[in-house]
């Protein structure tokens, strides 16, 4: 199993469900003798160039992007996850290769918030799903 600062991050399986049991069931479970309820917050996929700069974050294309909100959010909210947060709504900057700079659904202000492909993926996911 993956430890990241003494805490289990994955199993073999390492999905998002796996990570979601692990942090709700298996690590509270023994010490708390009862399961905790799974938020996910801060979520998301930065769709940059990789031209040199070193990141902790792969690039992903938009529609690349896209998919994984999708499978995301899907996998979430068959696990029951009370609250889902995207990070984040609207890039920070115009920089290509910049990771920290393009994880928004929407371009930065300066490009006129124009929606990226998760954007309209995800509403129109919400619209198929309906409001609960």
């Amino acid at each position: 199993m993956p430890i990241a600062d003494g805490v289990s991050v994955a199993d073999s399986d390492g999905s998002l469900l796996s990570y979601l049991r692990i942090q709700t069931v298996d690590d509270p479970q023994p010490l708390l003798g009862h399961k905790l309820g799974a938020w996910i917050t801060e979520f998301g996929f930065p769709t940059y160039t990789a031209s040199g700069n070193s990141s902790q974050f792969a690039p992903v294309t938009e529609r690349v992007q896209a998919a994984y909100h999708a499978r995301a959010l899907i996998q979430a909210l068959s696990y029951g996850v009370q609250s889902w947060c995207v990070y984040e709504l609207a890039d920070e900057g115009q920089n290509p290769s910049d990771a920290e700079q393009n994880f928004g659904l929407v371009r930065s202000a300066a490009l006129g918030f124009e929606a990226k492909t998760a954007f309209y993926t995800l509403k129109r996911i919400t619209r198929l799903l309906g409001a609960n």
